[in-house]
């Protein structure tokens, strides 16, 4: 479970983001992060949900703010960034927590399949966009600045994965298919997880005194998993989610992971544990794990990173990173 407030740190003072906030995972790290004493920005597409959750932040008491974000475009995902570098001078802790699983093969307006732009793509824009922000607070006495990239173990189901070409980043697997959504799902993931594992030696290599940290949430059925379950015939639909119930974990044990990333102490004094680590939830606590598969692959870690260098190029321009 996430930290109870009464022994979790103080963040008087700081302020923290949280994309996909407005429900599931995101949200509970949300209220965590906001009860703990941040400013806290709710940023999601869900304006509805989104200021609903932060209206009963405000009703507590609480200093948060709901932050209109789309990632399914770079332009909407660099104009979100923009507008943030304009209102707050710190960020002190930026949660990447947003995720679409697609039923339907779709591709963005970038003309790149919907899943991958706002799982990997809005995250890798946004990010490098507040990444001025984040190393200006960094800097600062007695900062503790950090980037907790919400992944997914399934990054490990990709074997044969390429980035080389648009196609291999659109590849469709199965259509619409069950099986086809999931493959798209971890397609994206697995760039997500070769972005974030990567970015910690990136940062190190620039002097930023920034921890990163992805991590897994579990097994979880959350809002976005009982609106599939809503979809099957009425006398099946109960059953499943019976089942689903039982089998998965809650969004509230979900955020843990998320929630000790951002926040845990721990993670500030034992440097060569966390930065860079993959932290899973083992028996209720967040423990430094491994990535599998070919996100071990540094090989193909250079290959994504130069083609997505060159997408973002194509259609930001060559100084994408600037602020507007």
């Amino acid at each position: 479970m996430a930290p109870e407030t009464s022994s979790a740190p103080n963040l008087a003072g700081h302020v923290v983001f949280v994309t996909g906030g407005a429900s599931g995972v995101g949200l509970r790290t949300f209220r965590s992060l906001a009860r703990m004493g941040a400013k806290a920005y709710l940023a999601d597409i869900n304006e509805v949900g989104g200021r609903a959750a932060v209206d009963e932040l405000k009703r507590e008491g609480h200093d948060v703010v709901f932050f209109p974000l789309d990632l399914g475009t770079m332009q909407s995902a660099k104009k979100a960034a923009d507008e943030f570098l304009q209102t707050e001078d710190r960020l002190d802790i930026l949660v990447n927590n947003a995720a679409l699983l697609s039923k339907e093969y779709e591709l963005s307006p970038d003309g790149i399949v919907d899943t991958m732009s706002v799982n990997y793509f809005g995250h890798y824009i946004l990010t490098n966009c507040l990444l001025p922000l984040l190393k200006r607070t960094a800097a600062q006495p007695q900062s503790d600045v950090r980037i907790v990239t919400v992944g997914s173990h399934g990054h490990g189901w990709l074997k044969t994965q390429r980035f080389a070409t648009l196609d291999q980043f659109n590849e469709k697997y199965g259509g619409n298919s069950t099986n086809g959504q999931m493959m798209r799902y971890c397609t994206a993931k697995l760039a997500e997880t070769l972005w974030a594992m990567g970015l910690q030696k990136q940062l190190d290599a620039e002097g930023a005194n920034i921890t990163c940290i992805l991590v897994h949430p579990g097994s979880i059925y959350s809002e976005g998993a009982d609106k599939r379950v809503k979809t099957l015939p009425f006398g099946v639909r109960h059953a499943v989610r019976f089942t689903l119930r039982r089998a998965f974990d809650t969004p509230e044990t979900g955020s843990m992971t998320s929630v000790f990333a951002a926040t845990a102490p721990e993670v500030l004094s034992k440097p060569d544990v966390y930065k860079g680590a993959y932290l899973m939830p083992i028996k209720g606590k967040a423990v430094p794990s491994s990535v599998v598969g070919q996100a071990l692959d540094k090989d193909l870690a250079k290959e994504l990173s130069a083609s997505t260098e060159r997408m973002v190029a194509e259609r930001l321009g060559q100084g994408w990173r600037q602020s507007a």
